[in-house]
């Protein structure tokens, strides 16, 4: 594996997933601020995004689940140039829910959008998914 692709894959996980980025912004601040000031009630603020951060980073497992999808995506990209919208098909309809499923499709998103697929996966997105949260 390239550096480019390590590289890439540390940027799906981490910035990828909007949610997983916000969190880790937001534990990131936190303890930088423990570290750098003595301010009580700075420390305090800093304390409660740590905290929600830490809870977003969680909930998104890191930003496993979007890199594995993302990964999955490309390797179909390779196999086939054109992927087939069965593909995005069988994925979203798995995690067919208002909230839940965001962090694979924005994998699926990702990996679309580098494979050259983006028209496939709006059309297999706007006809089986019921997530509401988009993708970018």
């Amino acid at each position: 594996m390239e550096l480019k692709d390590k590289v890439d894959s540390l940027y799906v996980a981490t910035c990828g997933n909007r949610i997983t980025a916000v969190g880790t912004l937001l534990y990131a601040n936190m303890v930088y601020s423990f570290v750098n000031h003595d301010d009580l009630w700075l420390n305090i603020v800093s304390s409660c995004g740590g905290a929600i951060g830490g809870y977003l980073v969680g909930i998104t497992v890191a930003g496993i689940s979007t890199w594995k999808h993302y990964k999955r995506t490309l390797k179909e990209g390779k196999k086939n140039k054109e992927i087939e919208p069965t593909f995005f098909e069988e994925r979203i309809k798995k995690m067919n829910k208002k909230y839940i499923g965001y962090c694979q499709t924005q994998g699926l998103y990702l990996g679309a959008k580098k494979t050259g697929n983006l028209e496939t996966f709006y059309e297999a997105k706007k006809e089986f998914s019921n997530n509401i949260i988009p993708n970018f």
